[in-house]
Order: structure tokens, then C-alpha cells, then sequence
């Protein structure tokens, strides 16, 4: 499982538990019901499950203190169990949606479920939410030193180290490795919809050359960019890959 850099909750209803795997691929740690995967910018591995049903949603970024009462930075990189976030909801959240005929109609109970989770102020700091939409509007270049993020702390008149502390709270990743993870993004989603060359790829998501495109994805993905177009998955995020014997 590919990062996105985002915090997602998912309930398994039916099936066997979510049974994360280690980094390499032999020890495994099972989570039963509902879990919270916090943000991350690196890779993740877990078992197949042919047959689970499962419910999930994908959290705006800072959203988790809102919804879940738990900043980014304290979700951030593992996957923790729902009801040690929630309590004992968790449980009664897949009770219902069991009793539900259909995945449209668990979805939208799904949601509602976690709308009614909202707790005020639901709104971002302003400096975050600067931050973010500065993020989106620009498509930047990599971030390989703090001047842009310098440049943000002014804009907001927070310190370089307070923008990045209220920043990496609220999202769970600090902002230069944010639009470096949003520039990854953009490149995975070129690798598995494109077919240009890699150097003209690197160029157009922002990258200086292809060597610097490689040496990226390789860090948020575990592989690289022709390794990864090789396979053609057909999730642009999920990977198969085969644990030793």
C-alpha cells in the first residue's frame, strides 16, 4: 500500500481481521473491527483478503482532530485499532452497517456515522490551512531546502519552526515533506495513466531530472518509477508483492 499522506479509517464487517505485515514481509500484527491509518509518507504491507467486506473513507488533510479527537502528528505512521480512538462505538458502528442491505447504503451511513463525530472547531488553523492551499494552488518544485517554507511562516507571522510544529499537528507530516509527497503523487498518478518518457515525466511533476524523480519514489513507494509502470497496477496506490517462503 502506497502513501498518500492522508489518515483513512476503515471498518472490516465481514472476512478475515486486517493482518498488517512487517517491512520484511514475515511477521504480521492482526487488528480486528475498525482501524485508523494515520498519515504517512512510506509504504505499508498487509495480507490479501479475498472475500472482506470493508467500509472506508479517505480524511481531508487535519481532518482526524475534528472527526476523531486525535491530532495527525499522535496518528501519524501506524495503524491504530478504531476503538482505541473511539471506544466502544467502533463496535456498534459495524453492528449497524451489517445490518444494512447494500455497500451504497452503508457507505452513506458510514459518512453520517462520522459527520456526527465532528467536534468544534472543526475549522484548521489558519496558518495550516495557508500552508495547504498555497500546497494545492502551486504544484511546487520539491522543496529541497526551507526557503519556501520560510516564506510561508512570513506570509502568516509565525516562526519557521512554529508553522512547521502547528503544521506537522494538525497533518501528521511536516510541510516540506507534504509537497514533497504531493509532488509524488502527481508522478504516481502519471506512471500508471501515461506513457511518456520518464525524464519528460520528471520535468512535468517537478522534479530536476529523472535521477531526482527515481531517487524519490523510491523512498515514499519502496520501488521505482520503471519497476513500478512495469507492473501496470490497477490500483494507482496497491502493489502485489510475494512474502519469501
Amino acid at each position: 500500500m502506497l502513501p498518500t499522506g492522508l489518515a483513512h479509517v476503515v471498518l472490516r464487517l465481514a472476512g478475515p481481521p486486517l493482518r498488517l505485515v512487517s517491512t520484511d514481509l514475515i511477521t504480521e500484527t492482526t487488528i480486528c473491527g475498525g482501524v485508523v491509518g494515520g498519515p504517512r509518507a512510506a509504504p505499508y504491507a498487509k495480507r490479501h483478503a479475498p472475500g472482506s467486506e470493508t467500509v472506508g473513507a479517505q480524511l481531508r488533510p487535519g481532518a482526524t482532530a475534528a472527526l476523531l479527537g486525535a491530532s495527525g502528528r499522535v496518528l501519524a505512521d501506524v495503524h491504530t485499532p478504531l476503538a482505541e480512538v473511539l471506544g466502544p462505538v467502533a463496535d456498534a458502528w459495524c453492528e449497524q452497517l451489517l445490518a444494512l442491505p447494500d455497500a451504497n447504503a452503508r457507505l452513506a451511513r458510514f459518512e453520517a456515522l462520522l459527520i456526527q463525530q465532528l467536534r468544534e472547531p472543526p475549522a484548521l488553523h489558519p496558518a495550516v490551512a495557508h500552508a495547504l492551499a498555497h500546497f494545492a494552488r502551486a504544484g511546487i518544485d520539491p522543496l529541497t531546502d526551507t526557503t519556501s517554507v520560510r516564506a510561508l511562516a512570513r506570509e502568516t507571522g509565525y516562526s519557521h519552526r512554529h508553522l512547521t510544529a502547528l503544521f506537522e499537528e494538525a497533518i501528521g507530516l511536516t510541510p516540506k515533506r507534504w509537497a514533497r509527497m504531493q509532488r509524488f503523487r502527481r508522478a504516481l498518478t502519471a506512471c500508471q495513466q501515461g506513457s511518456e518518457s520518464l525524464s519528460a515525466l520528471a520535468l512535468r511533476c517537478g522534479y530536476a531530472d529523472q535521477a531526482h524523480l527515481t531517487r524519490e519514489f523510491r523512498e515514499f513507494s519502496g520501488t521505482t518509477p520503471a519497476r513500478y509502470r512495469g507492473q501496470r497496477p490497477e490500483h494507482a496506490y496497491h502493489l502485489l508483492v510475494k512474502p519469501p517462503r
